[in-house]
């Protein structure tokens, strides 16, 4: 082994005279508070332009107002034009950061809110089990 130690299995694909780096719909990731930048990254660009499923990826991630992954998406969306395969998902993304950051908010507090909810009902049903018991 020489050089970098720096795992790029998954992000580099061999192309005609070279490597390349990989296009979103080829990064396939299950997304959580665990995954790597890159990988939310790239399924934010395979959600493509779509607001709703950009702020679940994001909330799913855990890193809506990370800014090391908003600092790479910019990165991306200057290292490829919008010429590119996704170069043009990578700018609308960075475009729209405020926009997604909002709705992905909207997805956290409505999630807290149903588990809020859950859990009164767990509790409300917890206190009529034990008044049947008693």
């Amino acid at each position: 082994m020489s050089g970098s130690s720096l795992d790029l299995d998954g992000l580099v694909k061999k192309a005609k005279g070279g490597v390349r780096f990989v296009y979103a719909d080829e990064a396939q990731a299950h997304i959580d508070s665990t995954t790597p930048i890159i990988d939310v990254a790239l399924a934010l660009a395979r959600a493509g332009r779509d607001l709703a499923r950009t702020a679940e990826i994001l909330d799913a991630s855990g890193r809506t107002e990370d800014e090391h992954l908003w600092s790479a998406i910019a990165e991306l969306g200057r290292r490829f034009t919008e010429a590119d395969r996704d170069g043009d998902v990578w700018t609308w993304l960075t475009r729209n950061r405020r926009a997604l950051q909002s709705e992905a908010g909207r997805l956290e507090i409505s999630r807290e809110q149903r588990s809020r909810e859950e859990r009164e009902r767990g509790d409300q049903r917890s206190i009529f089990d034990r008044e049947e018991d008693g």
